[in-house]
């Protein structure tokens, strides 16, 4: 069971599906609450922030950062960087933040998520 679940996203019909453990004091009526691994792309983003430690520091303000892809470390994308989060899928993504330069000039930055569902995993409502 481990080794399988430990092979990270399966994909079905080009919607990821994700294998976790039972908690252990499983509650059928409990909130459900589905911590997912997912591809972040950030969009535009200023020369000045490509760097993974700022990449990081962003991509923590839409989940829990991982390790990124070899591309981001190379900065061989155009697209712009990607890095992979665990985010509550429970909960609306969110879409952009706004960054301060150096400069003191702003920034909204957004971002693009390889694959988010449009809609609730807790009450299968469409995301608005």
């Amino acid at each position: 069971m481990e080794k399988i679940r430990q092979q990270g996203l399966f994909d079905i019909f080009g919607i990821p599906l994700v294998l976790q453990r039972m908690p252990k004091k499983f509650d059928p009526d409990m909130e459900p609450k589905v911590m997912v691994p997912i591809w972040l792309r950030v969009m535009d983003l200023p020369l000045e922030l490509w760097n993974l430690t700022a990449v990081s520091k962003i991509a923590s303000c839409f989940g829990t950062p991982l390790p990124t892809d070899i591309s981001t470390l190379r900065r061989e994308s155009l697209d712009g960087p990607c890095i992979q989060v665990i985010i509550d899928t429970t909960r609306r993504p969110k879409e952009s933040l706004t960054i301060q330069l150096r400069n003191g000039d702003f920034v909204e930055q957004n971002v693009e998520y390889e694959f988010f569902s449009k809609f609730c995993n807790a009450c299968n409502e469409e995301w608005k």
